[in-house]
């Protein structure tokens, strides 16, 4: 097999040979038993051994990997203002379709809370004039129903699609902590208090609402 060199800043490494030494030190710690001191003793010594070739390998690892890390984060610099001011106005438009459909849906509700409200009241006026003339309840026809607004919207050159998501707000520390001290220490809006809130949406200290989550493409 040839060895394959590698030129790392003025040294010359052989990485057959590397590669060759760290298996024999797998081998080596394998193989050592320590019932004596003076086995522990030898352990140590390997154990000495490893870490500096460990050290020795990272050394070279770092080295070689500099000059990309330096390239890669220069490059980063370059295009994270324009991802930066990109996201700034992604998240501006997601935030203004949230608060539209938002304010669409409630208005949808308000509007068949008020035509429930009439055809319960036009029921009863049924009734009442059934009664006084001495005949059956005539059917009254329901009004037709208001659906909510479809999740994708789609534009000439895109899509946005708005899913619904339960989400909660910390708005009394002391009684969460009271009711589930094991939520409090974990960050906010992390897994496990969303899963919790799924589960049970009445946890003291929480308020818990319907979100909307924009994505887009």
């Amino acid at each position: 097999m040839n060895n394959q060199i590698v030129k790392v800043g003025n040294q010359d490494i052989d990485l057959t040979e590397w590669n060759g030494k760290a298996i024999q030190a797998e081998r080596t710690a394998a193989a050592i038993e320590i019932t004596t001191d003076e086995e522990d003793s030898m352990a140590v010594d390997s154990l000495a051994e490893i870490t500096r070739f460990k050290k020795g390998v990272e050394s070279a690892r770092k080295t070689e990997v500099e000059p990309f890390n330096l390239l890669v984060k220069k490059i980063n610099d370059i295009f994270r203002p324009i991802s930066e001011s990109l996201d700034a106005a992604e998240g501006v438009i997601k935030g203004k379709r949230k608060f539209y459909l938002q304010e669409k849906e409630r208005v949808r509700q308000d509007e068949e809370r008020k035509r429930l409200a009439e055809y319960q009241a036009k029921i009863e006026a049924e009734r009442k004039k059934a009664e006084a003339e001495h005949r059956e309840v005539k059917i009254v026809t329901p009004p037709p129903v208001i659906l909510p607004s479809a999740p994708t919207t789609r534009g000439e050159s895109g899509t946005s699609t708005a899913k619904k998501f339960w989400n909660y707000e910390v708005t009394d520390i002391a009684a969460l902590y009271k009711a589930r001290p094991d939520l409090v220490k974990i960050e906010p809006k992390a897994r496990e208090i969303l899963a919790a809130v799924k589960i049970d949406q009445a946890i003291p200290g929480l308020r818990i609402f319907e979100d909307i989550q924009i994505s887009s493409r």
